[in-house]
């Protein structure tokens, strides 16, 4: 069964100024369309599939959008990021990142 956290999508660029939103709004949704079907991609491999994409976060003048694959059947190890976090059942993630009303994706 696929287990999934994704906040509600038609609202997923409101924490945005709005000369952002405005300049980016396309160019977001395009990558984020190619980033969801990647994750389907993933998570129809995985045993036991969770799909999670965090609602934007800030850091300075960066919007920050997380997302990962998980298998949980995988076992839990102490494997981990530079930013502290346990990769040990990730299959596949990634970020979008909006800055100086610039998308690009990060893997």
């Amino acid at each position: 069964m696929l287990k999934y956290q994704i906040p509600h999508i038609p609202t997923i660029l409101h924490p945005l100024p709005d000369e952002a939103y405005a300049r980016c709004e396309e160019a977001f949704w395009k990558l984020l369309a190619y980033e969801m079907s990647q994750m389907i991609s993933y998570a129809a491999m995985a045993q036991e599939p969770q799909i999670v994409i965090n609602p934007f976060r800030t850091a300075g003048t960066q919007y920050i959008l997380e997302f990962y694959v998980n298998d949980l059947a995988k076992p839990k190890r102490n494997e981990f990021n530079f930013h502290e976090q346990n990769v040990s059942q990730w299959c596949y993630a990634g970020t979008l990142l909006i800055q100086n009303n610039e998308v690009s994706a990060h893997h």
